[in-house]
């Protein structure tokens, strides 16, 4: 008889779909309760840094796309 089954992620928590993260008894059946709460926290630091990556991304792009409709000009500064 088996433990159960487990989802698969990398050492960040990632799984095989982008976007989705897990920690815990969930990726490890035998963890422990302090082994799982380290997993979890480690992977909420990961996602929380994919989550700032990507608004950091998205903020650029407005920053650097054109600025004619209002026709601004930069100042250089």
């Amino acid at each position: 008889m088996g433990v159960g089954t487990y989802l698969e992620t990398d050492a960040e928590g990632a799984t095989s779909v982008p976007g989705v993260w897990a920690a815990g008894n969930v990726t490890d059946l035998r963890a422990q309760v302090l082994a799982s709460a380290a997993a979890a926290a480690w992977t909420a630091v990961v996602i929380n840094n994919h989550l700032m990556a990507e608004e950091l991304a998205a903020d650029l792009a407005a920053y650097r796309a054109p600025r004619s409709l209002t026709g601004a000009r930069s100042t250089g500064a």
